[in-house]
């Protein structure tokens, strides 16, 4: 009787922790092999170009794979953004695909990467089969590419081994959220981690600042003191921002002040009519002014005054709570202080974040949730992004003349112990994984799809002890960033396949910060769809990118078992870049040293020649090895090596193995 209850009791737990995932084929004695498939939500991505089916190797059922719209673009094009195609499912063991492209016969195929030795076999004219077994180290996300297409004939399977560690919503330290939910700021006593279960969700937004009064007051009125600065990384113009009140800890927050078309700069002082609260929260959402960074928000300080009372400032000391932990500036009494991150990045994108507000957070997204909207966290440790769901970025400012001042999709910065794993993000219109400053950082079997100008994929700069494995990144915009924005080392990047339509799938280097060394930089088993410079073929180009500035060192890279399909334009592509020459006026030269290539291939037409290039004895370029780096059916070596390198400038060491 107790080894059944327990089997029941097990069950029910197997049941609330799947949520609404399937397992298509459970596992067996016989077989390691597992499927697991989820609902979607109806949303408006839905791409009908192919049809997509999963079973289990030796099965008679093919179980149908939802099929996800995602936008690729180019730099010099971006109003007119093209569709491809994506699935997203977990499986271990061996599965069988069957792929049918409902625009036209298929007349020819290729699968990407072409080191996975795929073979498809067309059983119609429309319809491919072939089997994947999958590798429980590195998951495989290949792309068919239909009739030479590289957009519309696009599919991208995109694949994870199942899930092993997902939270459990019964837990008692799990807060459920439904679609429709009111998402919290911050979490109830006791509960560490948001579980967003299947469906479509939208995050809030605004960096905000929650104050306790200790008691009721009726308030009359408030200040809001605007930071003002000359900084180009803030909004120069008015603060756009709403003001909340409640008088009881439970009762839901209502508007008392609508402050969004706010178009005063300085200390906006205003009337407040028949508030009675106890809890006050402020929001700052962003700036109204001509800055181009018009999601970043700045305040020194935030006051309150009650109703036929005096001059006394009753906000004086009562937050007590904030969207990062600088929140008591807002209320200290120092209109010389502001309300920031200690990097700044807080700021940023403040008018469209969600912050997660607490140390040791978890954030899940359940196989077939839809999360809309992007998450920050500043100068906060233990934070993790998990899960089989999306996020999705498309509804985010996107005008592309607002550079940097567009959000993200996951900014985790100033912290330790942090992770993101399992995830899809789509359409995000600036960088989208950014965990700068931060030590100990996992970053693993995560998708990405951007197709803006500064649609990067993951930011590590200034980061230290840092693993990315996994990863399938395809965007407008750079792959995988290290800038000069701090000291950073011991970073290894492995397992991944990188795709930029218009970028540099690598690039270490640029910025002038002091002292921003990179260093100890590792790349294995990374495979590289494609590459296409833009703007100056010459400056800006390479599958790799060693850009040493602003007098810094770049040294101990490794490269491993790296594997380039061939490149779309091999007119606009380059394998590789390393230099150290000034990046703009006043922007000095830096120095590379230790660069090693170890079997890197090549196959395809030849694409323009790569360049070393060293400017002076202070600022060369040394130690290059390349060791078996094979274009087609020849071995890079010292008698061959004009032909594909264009070398200049002061340069030493550079060997053959």
């Amino acid at each position: 009787m107790k080894m059944k209850l327990l089997l029941v009791l097990f069950l029910i737990a197997t049941f609330l922790n799947v949520g609404e995932a399937h397992a298509v084929n459970q596992e067996n004695k016989q077989s390691t092999s597992k499927i697991v498939t989820w609902d979607t939500p109806a949303w408006q991505q839905k791409n009908n170009s192919f049809s997509v089916w999963i079973r289990e190797s030796g099965q008679k059922t093919w179980n149908e794979l939802y099929v996800y719209n995602v936008k690729n673009g180019e730099q010099k094009e971006q109003d007119v953004p093209t569709d491809a195609a994506m699935v997203n499912v977990d499986f271990s063991g061996t599965a069988e695909f069957k792929v049918t492209y409902n625009k036209e016969k298929i007349k020819n195929y290729e699968i990407r990467p072409s080191a996975y030795g795929i073979h498809a076999k067309k059983t119609e004219e429309k319809t491919l089969n072939f089997s994947l077994t999958q590798n429980s180290k590195a998951p495989l996300k290949p792309t068919i590419m239909v009739n030479g297409s590289w957009s519309e004939g696009n599919l991208h399977i995109l694949s994870n081994m199942p899930e092993n560690d997902a939270p459990l919503q019964n837990a008692a330290n799990v807060y459920v959220i439904n679609p429709g939910d009111p998402i919290p700021l911050y979490l109830p006593t006791g509960k560490d981690t948001y579980y967003f279960k299947p469906g479509e969700h939208e995050l809030p937004k605004g960096m905000w600042v929650e104050l306790d009064l200790e008691e009721t007051v009726q308030l009359e009125k408030f200040d809001l003191v605007q930071q003002l600065t000359n900084s180009q990384w803030f909004a120069k113009g008015p603060q756009r921002f709403v003001i909340e009140a409640k008088e009881r800890k439970d009762d839901p927050y209502v508007k008392v002040y609508d402050g969004y078309e706010n178009n005063k700069e300085g200390t906006v002082t205003d009337l407040l009519s028949n508030v009675n609260a106890r809890y006050v929260k402020l929001v700052l959402l962003g700036n109204t002014g001509s800055s181009h960074y018009v999601m970043t928000s700045l305040a020194s300080e935030f006051k309150l005054y009650k109703k036929g009372g005096d001059s006394t400032n009753i906000a004086k000391g009562k937050a007590v709570n904030g969207a990062f932990p600088s929140y008591s500036n807002m209320t200290d009494g120092n209109d010389s202080t502001h309300y920031m991150s200690s990097t700044g990045y807080g700021n940023w994108h403040a008018g469209e974040a969600f912050y997660i507000s607490q140390s040791d957070t978890t954030v899940y997204l359940a196989p077939g949730s839809l999360v809309k909207g992007s998450i920050s966290a500043d100068d906060l440790s233990n934070i993790t992004i998990k899960g089989r769901g999306i996020m999705y970025g498309g509804d985010l400012l996107r005008p592309r003349n607002y550079a940097e001042g567009r959000s993200g999709a996951i900014w985790i910065t100033r912290s330790t112990n942090s992770k993101v794993e399992g995830i899809t993000l789509i359409d995000y219109p600036m960088w989208s994984v950014v965990m700068n400053f931060t030590d100990q950082t996992s970053i693993k079997n995560i998708n990405f799809f951007g197709s803006m100008v500064n649609a990067d994929g993951i930011h590590l700069s200034g980061s230290k002890n840092a693993q990315v494995s996994g990863v399938f990144i395809r965007t407008t915009d750079d792959n995988f960033v290290i800038y000069h924005y701090g000291e950073s080392s011991n970073i290894t990047v492995k397992d991944s396949i990188f795709w930029a339509d218009n970028a540099r799938p690598i690039l270490l280097g640029l910025g002038d910060t002091p002292n921003a060394t990179i260093d100890k930089v590792n790349f294995e088993n990374i495979y590289i769809l494609n590459q296409r410079g833009v703007w100056d073929l010459n400056k800006y180009n390479g599958a790799i990118q060693i850009w040493a500035t602003g007098g810094n060192k770049i040294s101990n890279i490794a490269f491993k078992n790296m594997y380039i399909d061939e490149f779309e334009a091999p007119g606009d592509s380059m394998f590789f870049q390393i230099k150290t020459d000034e990046m703009a006026a006043g922007i000095a030269p830096g120095s590379v040293s230790n660069v090693s290539f170890n079997n890197i291939i090549y196959r395809g037409k030849l694409p323009r020649k790569s360049l070393i290039s060293g400017v002076d004895d202070s600022h060369n370029v040394s130690g290059i090895v390349f060791n078996r780096f094979k274009i087609n059916n020849t071995v890079l070596s010292s008698t061959n090596m004009k032909q594909f390198i264009e070398i200049k400038g002061k340069y030493s060491d550079i060997k053959f193995k």
